[in-house]
């Protein structure tokens, strides 16, 4: 087992981020052994926000998003090539998520993976906050940007 050569023990939260993206078939048993890889009797919660949202999943999105909602797994890695739903997918999970009270920092490798998923969201009704480099945000979530939202608070200032 790769891990545990280096050192790395099944008490250790590191593991399941390790396993996940740099692990051996012997790593990925060790967590399926620890239940991190059960989606843990999670079903896709349904509050009438699928419905609202036009939502609807497949196998392994819906296998996803309760491996995502599983609160013992301590990251989840969502991959897959351009078209398969995975803005659509981190929407529903970003929602779900804050509506159970919790906090949510995305990031991405690029601006207009950023832009992507905070227009998603914009239709969700969250407080929605995009911080980045003015010029490479997108015209279509401005408003969302943190100077943006800045801008306005302050003129309700002066005003």
């Amino acid at each position: 087992m790769i891990l545990q050569k280096r050192g790395l023990q099944k008490r250790n939260a590191s593991i399941g981020v390790v396993a996940t993206l740099f692990g051996d078939k012997e790593d990925v048993m060790k967590l399926e052994g620890n239940n991190l890889m059960d989606c843990g009797g999670s079903e896709v919660p349904d509050d009438g926000l699928l419905e609202r949202h036009s939502y609807s999943f497949d196998t392994s999105q819906s296998r996803a998003l309760a491996l995502a909602l599983n609160k013992e797994r301590p990251v989840l890695v969502i991959q897959g090539p351009p078209g398969t739903g995975k803005t659509r997918l981190l929407s529903y999970l970003i929602t779900c998520v804050v509506r159970r009270g919790k906090r949510v920092l995305v990031t991405a490798p690029s601006n207009a993976a950023i832009d992507n998923i905070v227009e998603s969201l914009s239709r969700s009704g969250l407080n929605i906050v995009r911080v980045g480099n003015p010029s490479r945000i997108s015209p279509s979530v401005t408003s969302m940007s943190l100077g943006e939202i800045v801008t306005k608070r302050l003129e309700k200032f002066t005003q």
